[in-house]
Formats: structure tokens, C-alpha cells, sequence
């Protein structure tokens, strides 16, 4: 036997071993679980072709094997039948079929779900996309949101001071390409801290909502209309020929401003201040034609309200003096520079003398004696009032003191004390007067606090809690100044006060004002029916005080009796009823 027969029968018995390790390792592999689904599938592709090889290679090894005589000849025979070579063909059939029944079960779902992975993975990448955009939208809205609150005021939507400058600037520049007038009206409603003070917040700022649109339709549509803070706007008209036309504007802004407004029930009338500076002739940038606007709208305000001011250059001057002035009244409470006035109040009845009202005068180092009037306005605005406030009551109850100290006969008497509404808002204002007069050694009867009609409507509840306080420890509440404010009647039963004092702008035209008269009735029999004793303020002739004492007012308090004394004609006064005088004017309350 040749080497040739004997090797090539046994390369097909080696292949046949090959392929069968080859296929036992497919199929272990095959099934293994981490084994992917798509290997799985490639898997049993190479093992029904390792199946198909192995069958040939069997094939082969047993016709070669029977060749070399390792096996009967009669095999050499069978397997040379035609019928018999076909069986490799029909072999590579049944696996190629196989394959092919394999790929269909396997193969194509899986590229199926591929498919539907690429396009829900298309879906998927679609929604970020449109998702990213509305993030991308949505951040520019809100950034928009915040440039738009940055250079609006958050009340009314009209641009703000920033703003307001930006457009000035660009109106200076059309002015200057079209040889326009420039015109800049700075606008303050009148009087509007009583709506404040009476009303509350929520009806101030719908007040300045109202404002808003009233000014914004009054003005043209390219005209800008700006709120700066609190009761202050300002409008810019552009394009203006001559001064004519800005009177004309400010005029109807002037008349918008007197319709009534509507809120919680209430018609409310009010007015407002305009101050008009001009470009270029009153100045060449947006700070300067502003600050000089500012400036002629307190001239306005100073000539009695509701009406127009033109910018001239001594108004600046006014305006230094008044921070100058500001800057004085600081330095007055550290100097001592403030001193106490004090206006009798008798008994309508009987004539006898039932109080006093503390009335504060600033002995100015050049100015002299002023009256409140030249000085609690700004006080209010300063926040000085706060300090003045207590320095008064301080020095009221050490007057007091040393009234009792010298033997007057005080036990019917009080000292009217004035609060102002930023003092009633203090959290500690009860122990902060109860130890002023603990200090002193005053007693709560000879002590009695006033607190204006507006005060008391800015915030009651708050305010009855406080009263209520000061009630329990003896001290009496008077309502100064009734009728200049919007009391709600309902408020005003449960507050705990005793006396209302009728303001004196509803007596002094008594009796020749039958409203005023009318006005007086009400109060007096409003007064009544509450149990509560009224006060005639401002009393200056006989027939004013007749007037009041058949209406049944009780007390009466004016010029008539006396007007205001320092301390020691006071003490002159309780001890002789003598009648002097210091200050000229009405006294303003602090």
C-alpha cells in the first residue's frame, strides 16, 4: 500500500474530526447567554455549514477508506451508484434550505427591528430636536421677560427710568435731523399719599394703572409715556413746532388727570403737577432735560398744584436750596434746634380748659420761627419724620412733667400728641410711648394721641391692634383732621377711639358755607351715634363757635380761643387765662 492511499483517506477522517469539533464549539458557543442574538444567528449559519462539510468530508473518508482497502470493497460500489453521488448534492440542498429557513426566522426580524429601532431612533432624535428648540424659544422668552422688566416698571408696563433716558437720547437725535423742538413733561399726581394712607396700596396702585392709560391716550402713539416711581411720569413729545402745541398737551394731560376715578366703590378726583423743560434751550442731554423737568414740577407744585411750569434757570436754584434745607433739618434734631408749641382747647359748654395740642415750630438759625408747613413736608419725604416724631413725644410728656411738678391742676387736662403714619406703622410704637411715660412719670389719662383720618385707612386692622393697645392703658385716640379722607364707616365703628376732630377747612367758612355747615352736622351726629366726642378745629369767631355748640360739638380749638403759645405763656396761660400769641398761620400737624 502506498503512502499516497493511506494519506489521502485519512486527511478526510482528520477534516471529519475538524469539523466536528468545529461544530460542537459552534453550537457551545452558540449557546451561551451572552452571546448576542445576531451572533447567535451567524452562529448556526457556520454550523450547518461545518454540519455540511463534516457530511462530505464523511463521505469522502469512507469511499477513500474503502479504496485503501480499510473498508469492504462492496462500499466502493454502493457509493459510486448514481443515487449515491447525489447525496452530497442533496446534503448541500437540505443546508442551503436550512440556511435559508434559518436566516428568515432569525435573520429578518432582527433587521426588522432594526429598521423600526432606526426610526424610532429618527422619532426619538426628531422630538430632542423640537424639544431643544422650545428650550431654545423658551429661554429667549424669558430672556426677552427679563429685558423687558429690566427697562419696564412691573406695575404699569410703561418703560422705566433706564429706558426713559434711552428713547430722550433718541428723540435728541431725530430733533436734531429734523429741527424739532423736544419737549419733556414730568408729571405728579397730586395729593396722592392720601389715597395711599386712606385706601391702602391695592387702591393707590390701581389709581396709577388708571394714570398710566389715561396719559398714554392722551399723548400721540410715537410719543413716549414713562413711569420713573411712585406718583411721578413722565411724557416725551417729539416733533413739536412750538410751545403752543406742548401747552396744549399738558392741558389735556391736566384735564384727563381731573375726570374722577373709579375704585372699590369709591369716585376719587384728584390733579396733578406738570413741570416742562425744552430741547435744547433748557438743556442738551437726557439728565439735565429730566433733572430741570423735575425741577419746574416743584415750582408747580409750589404755585398751588393742578396747573403747568415752564422751566427757568432759578428753579434750579430752588432745588439746591431745598437739599440744602434737607440737609439743615437733619442737623436740627442734633442741635436742638426744634421747640414745642401748645393750642389751648376749651369745653364748648362750660368754657373750661380741657387740653392742649402739642404743635412743633423749628427755630431755623437764619430763617427764625417756621411753622410745620414750611418743614413736615419734607420731613415726610426724607423720612425725618420718623425722629421729629419722637423727639416731640419725648418732650411733650417732660413739659408735661414739669406742669405737674410746678402744682397745676392737670387731672382733667390732656396733651395732645400728634403720630404720624410712618410712627403708627413701627412694630414696637406702644412699649416705645408706654416707656416714654414710665420715663417721665406721666400718667396714660394725661396723654392723648391723634392719628389723621388717612393714617388710619392704610392699614386699620394693623392700626386697631396698636390703638386698641394703647386704649387698655388709658391713653385716648383722637381722629384728626375728619373728612379729608375716605374713612369706611364700617371700619370706623370698631375702631377703638374717642374723639373726632372735624377738619378746619369745613369751619372756617362757617357760616356762610351752608355745605360746610352740613358737612359739620354729619360728622357731629355721626360722632353721637358712635359715643364719640368731636372736636371743632380751627375755630376763629363767635359765630363759628355758636354754630358748633348747638350742634352739640364739645370742644373747641382755634384762634378765637388763642393760637399757639410756647411753654411758658402756657403756664402763664393756666394760671391766668391770658390769651398771647407767637406764630402767625394755621398750624400743620406732625
Amino acid at each position: 500500500m502506498s503512502l499516497f492511499k493511506i494519506a489521502t483517506p485519512l486527511s478526510y477522517w482528520i477534516l471529519v474530526a475538524l469539523w466536528l469539533f468545529i461544530l460542537v464549539l459552534y453550537l457551545r458557543i452558540r449557546h451561551q447567554d451572552q452571546t448576542s442574538t445576531a451572533m447567535k444567528v451567524l452562529l448556526s449559519v457556520l454550523a450547518l455549514d461545518a454540519l455540511r462539510t463534516l457530511f462530505e468530508s464523511l463521505y469522502f473518508g469512507i469511499f477513500r477508506s474503502a479504496q485503501a482497502g480499510w473498508l469492504p470493497a462492496d462500499i466502493v460500489g454502493l457509493l459510486s451508484q448514481p443515487d449515491m453521488v447525489f447525496i452530497p448534492k442533496l446534503v448541500n440542498l437540505i443546508v442551503a434550505v436550512m440556511v435559508l429557513i434559518l436566516l428568515l426566522r432569525r435573520w429578518m426580524p432582527l433587521l426588522v427591528k432594526e429598521q423600526y429601532a432606526q426610526k424610532q431612533q429618527i422619532q426619538q432624535l426628531s422630538v430632542e430636536v423640537s424639544e431643544r428648540e422650545q428650550a431654545e424659544q423658551a429661554l429667549r422668552d424669558t430672556q426677552e421677560h427679563f429685558r423687558h422688566l429690566a427697562h419696564h416698571d412691573t406695575l404699569t408696563g410703561l418703560p422705566n427710568r433706564a429706558l426713559l433716558l434711552d428713547r430722550i437720547q433718541q428723540e435728541i437725535y431725530k430733533a436734531d435731523r429734523a429741527d424739532k423742538t423736544l419737549a419733556v413733561l414730568f408729571i405728579d399726581l397730586d395729593r396722592f399719599k392720601q389715597i395711599n394712607d386712606s385706601l391702602g396700596h391695592a387702591a393707590g396702585d390701581e389709581v396709577l394703572m388708571m394714570a398710566a392709560v389715561r396719559l398714554k391716550e392722551t399723548v400721540r402713539q410715537d410719543d413716549t409715556v414713562s413711569r420713573i416711581g411712585g406718583d411721578e411720569f413722565v411724557a416725551v413729545i417729539n416733533g413739536v413746532a412750538d410751545v403752543a402745541a406742548i401747552v396744549e398737551v399738558a392741558t389735556k394731560i391736566l384735564h384727563a388727570m381731573e375726570q374722577s376715578f373709579d375704585v372699590e366703590n369709591h369716585q376719587l378726583y384728584m390733579s396733578c403737577s406738570i413741570g416742562v423743560s425744552l430741547y435744547t434751550q433748557d438743556g442738551d442731554d437726557p439728565e439735565t432735560l429730566l433733572r430741570h423737568a423735575d425741577a419746574a414740577m416743584y415750582r408747580a407744585k409750589s404755585e398751588g398744584r393742578n396747573t403747568v411750569e415752564f422751566y427757568t434757570s432759578d428753579m434750579t436754584d430752588e432745588v439746591l436750596k431745598r437739599m440744602m434745607f434737607a440737609s439743615q433739618l437733619r442737623s436740627a434734631l442734633d442741635d436742638d434746634q426744634f421747640v414745642l408749641y401748645y393750642q389751648p382747647q376749651y369745653d364748648l359748654s362750660t368754657g373750661e380748659l380741657v387740653g392742649v395740642e402739642a404743635l412743633i415750630r423749628w427755630q431755623h438759625p437764619q430763617l427764625g420761627l417756621l411753622c410745620p408747613e414750611e418743614f413736615i413736608p419734607l420731613a415726610e419725604e426724607t423720612g425725618l419724620i420718623v425722629p421729629i416724631g419722637d423727639w416731640v413725644l419725648r418732650r411733650a410728656c417732660r413739659t408735661l412733667r414739669r406742669w405737674m411738678d410746678a402744682g397745676l391742676d392737670l387731672n382733667r387736662m390732656a396733651v395732645n400728641i400728634n403720630l404720624s403714619s410712618k410712627q403708627l406703622r413701627h412694630e414696637h410704637l406702644s412699649e416705645q410711648v408706654l416707656n416714654v411715660l414710665k420715663e417721665f412719670n406721666v400718667p396714660a389719662e394725661n396723654i392723648e394721641l391723634e392719628i389723621t383720618e388717612g393714617t388710619l385707612m392704610h392699614d386699620p386692622k394693623s392700626a386697631a391692634t396698636v390703638l386698641q393697645r394703647f386704649m387698655d392703658e388709658g391713653i385716648e385716640i383722637a381722629i384728626d383732621d375728619f373728612g379729608t379722607g375716605y374713612s369706611s364707616l364700617s371700619y370706623l365703628k370698631r375702631l377703638p377711639i374717642n374723639k373726632l376732630k372735624i377738619d378746619r377747612s369745613f369751619v372756617q367758612d362757617i357760616p356762610e358755607s351752608q355745605s360746610d355747615m352740613e358737612i359739620a352736622r354729619a360728622v357731629i351726629a355721626l360722632a353721637r351715634s358712635l359715643n364719640l366726642k368731636v372736636v371743632g378745629e380751627g375755630v376763629e369767631t363767635e359765630a363759628q363757635a355758636a354754630f358748633l355748640r348747638e350742634e352739640g360739638c364739645d370742644i373747641g380749638q382755634g384762634f378765637l380761643y388763642s393760637k399757639p403759645i410756647p411753654e411758658h405763656e402756657m403756664v402763664a396761660h393756666f394760671t391766668e387765662n391770658a390769651l398771647s400769641s407767637s406764630c402767625a398761620g394755621s398750624a400743620v400737624r406732625v
